[in-house]
């Protein structure tokens, strides 16, 4: 499709037929953009690496799934595949609210084969994404597009994620596709693919004016967006025939009950480090900033940047207004929403991609650019640092947790050590002249300011053309600071300025290495699975092994093959009418939440409830982590007023 004036989304040229003219155009400083000015750079070549890179992506994903069958992230992750396996039976599922309509119709008929046949579906989506993600990076005319894949499966969590079940997997599969489809100018079809976000994660409802501002600004009629409402719609509108409460109403009740705490204004920027990894955040970091110095595209490149200026500032606008929007639910404790690391993931593509426009800042062949990158990695670093050491004094304060990583005390560390060496690398390496810039100013070279070299190839001039006046003043200054000769000059050029050069990104390649190693593996099975089949061994041990068993722990129902209907009672009133000789379950995590408000101390004193079993803690834990009665007389006998919700917390 070939832009013209009259179709959305064209750029503006005006013609200019004078040298006058043309030359002030030319010698106009524009602002520096995020993307290279070369869209031809990215040819078939690059497709079938990128394609082999999906292709690896997905099957690592599939290994390690495979690995550990029942491997989880939390046990959201198992409700959500049981609410898409149960609505074969009750097809009311489909529109609940909690299981989210976005992922339980999309992982509905996979669910009719199983678990592992959801988490194959996961893996599919998570390589479909890394590759539109590809696709948006070629289309905005960034080098090396294909290496998107590589920076998007090196998150941790988009890892993880990719091996389970959770709604971040579909939400990051629609958001990049609809960004791609409005590169295109597709904007009916996009409209459409970003609709079924808003009913996948509640908060992407605040993509809709992001698009609508981008649709505005590529002169798109607003009524080729008219299907941008059409999910929420229809899943509002038919909630109440299905008996489910609207999805609308969440956002009309944002309840604070307090059960998951609340975070601070650098939460989020904390959970970054968990979800995308310190180097994935730092280069994902300076490629916004310098979006934000430039338009976002490139509108005499000539190549696709130039084609589609409100499509290509999607990438921008989505990441800064959905992570606001978690930075601003979580610090001021609304939805009751548990601030986890993994809602950042449903970003991880569009995060590639501007990680990847930092990246090529950073190996930039303008002695200028690798300089501001590493003012930048500098200055992102010590953003990061500083988030992470205020997450901690929020978890002493039993305000928030830290992070939830292995071994946290060593993490912590690490991020301590990697924050001195990667800032004192970076500064070493910003205060060090370069050879190359010294000798085009001593040589009275003038290209810089000039714009004549239009190539689009990197460190020709395009680039050149585009800089702002930030870094015309950093080049002025360090020319004015050192001034070496021609030789020596020529001398910095050569091999030890080359290893100069590679330093700071081997550093964040090494440190991507790290933080896929030490949390990119399979994902296991919870420390609950072994003792709940311990606990399930010892009851058919006492011959209690055939009694139904009631509990508020979603794997429990999980492995004793328990059905719920979506209109089933509160746990608390499921045991109140359960038979005599019905068993019951409790632990802490569920049972004894606010959502349910059973106390240990209301079976443990009540002669209707027989202690059976007691099993061993969790792992850094002291309490027994299932205390099991026997229901054997009417319970409780005294019904107490409890304000209590549903079967399960909210994700």
């Amino acid at each position: 499709m070939h832009d013209t004036p009259d179709t959305p989304g064209a750029a503006t040229r005006p013609d200019r037929t004078s040298a006058d003219a043309a030359s002030e155009e030319a010698a106009r400083p524009r602002p520096r953009p995020m993307i290279a000015a070369d869209a031809s750079a990215n040819g078939p070549t690059s497709h079938a690496v990128a394609l082999l890179l999906c292709a690896a992506g997905l099957a690592a994903s599939l290994a390690c799934g495979l690995r550990h069958p029942n491997g989880i992230v939390h046990f959201d992750d198992l409700t959500h595949y049981l609410y898409a396996r149960w609505a074969w039976t009750w097809p009311a599922y489909l529109l609940d609210d909690w299981g989210r309509p976005g992922f339980t119709a999309a992982y509905f008929l996979p669910a009719r084969l199983g678990w592992d046949a959801c988490r194959a579906l996961s893996a599919v989506l998570s390589s479909a994404a890394a590759f539109f993600a590809y696709l948006v990076a070629s289309n905005l005319g960034l080098r090396r597009a294909w290496a998107v894949i590589p920076l998007a499966y090196l998150q941790p969590l988009y890892f993880q994620l990719s091996q389970t079940t959770l709604t971040e997997t579909p939400t990051a599969f629609y958001l990049v596709l609809a960004v791609w489809l409005a590169q295109r100018s597709h904007w009916t079809a996009s409209a459409a693919v970003v609709s079924l976000t808003f009913v996948t994660r509640h908060e992407a409802v605040v993509l809709l004016p992001v698009w609508l501002a981008a649709a505005r600004q590529a002169k798109v009629p607003l009524r080729w967006l008219w299907p941008i409402a059409w999910a929420p719609v229809v899943v509002n509108l038919l909630a109440p025939f299905a008996d489910m409460r609207p999805a609308v109403a969440q956002f009309l009740d944002p309840t604070r009950a307090g059960q998951y705490g609340r975070g601070g204004w650098l939460t989020f920027l904390s959970r970054s480090l968990e979800a995308w990894g310190p180097a994935v955040a730092i280069l994902a970091l300076i490629g916004l900033v310098e979006a934000g110095h430039g338009s976002g595209e490139q509108e005499k490149g000539g190549g696709k940047a130039g084609t589609n200026r409100g499509a290509n500032r999607l990438v921008t606008l989505s990441i800064v207004v959905y992570f606001a929007a978690q930075t601003v639910v979580r610090a001021m404790g609304l939805y009751d929403s548990g601030g986890y690391a993994r809602f950042l993931v449903p970003l991880s593509p569009l995060i590639a991609v501007a990680a990847l426009a930092g990246w090529n800042r950073l190996i930039s062949a303008e002695p200028a650019e690798r300089q501001r990158a590493l003012i930048l990695i500098a200055l992102a670093m010590l953003l990061l640092w500083a988030a992470m050491e205020r997450q901690l004094v929020l978890h002493a304060a039993r305000a928030d947790e830290a992070a939830e990583v292995p071994e946290l005390h060593k993490a912590v560390f690490a991020m301590r050590v990697v924050t001195a060496v990667v800032v004192g690398l970076a500064i070493l390496l910003a205060a060090i002249p370069t050879g190359r810039d010294s000798l085009r100013k001593g040589t009275g070279s003038r290209e810089r300011g000039t714009g004549d070299s239009r190539t689009g190839s990197e460190g020709s001039g395009a680039d050149d053309g585009a800089a702002s006046g930030v870094s015309a003043l950093l080049r002025q200054g360090r020319a004015g600071l050192s001034a070496p000769s021609a030789g020596a000059a020529r001398r910095e050029s050569g091999v030890g300025a080359g290893l100069l050069r590679l330093a700071m990104p081997a550093a964040l390649v090494a440190l991507m290495g790290l933080a896929a190693y030490a949390l990119c593996g399979p994902l296991k099975p919870p420390p609950e699975d072994r003792l709940i089949a311990e606990a399930r061994k010892r009851l058919a041990d006492v011959g209690l092994g055939d009694r139904d068993v009631l509990s508020a722990n979603v794997w429990i129902d999980y492995v004793t093959g328990r059905a719920q209907p979506p209109w089933r009672r509160p746990v608390r009133e499921q045991l109140r009418t359960a038979a005599i000789g019905t068993l019951f379950a409790w632990e802490r995590q569920f049972a004894g939440s606010l959502d349910h408000g059973i106390a240990l101390d209301d079976l443990a004193k009540d002669p209707g409830m027989r202690l059976v079993l007691v099993t061993p803690a969790l792992p850094y834990q002291t309490s027994p982590y299932l205390t099991i009665f026997e229901k054997v007389a009417d319970w409780p006998k005294e019904v107490r007023d409890a304000a209590v919700s549903n079967h399960a917390p909210r994700p």
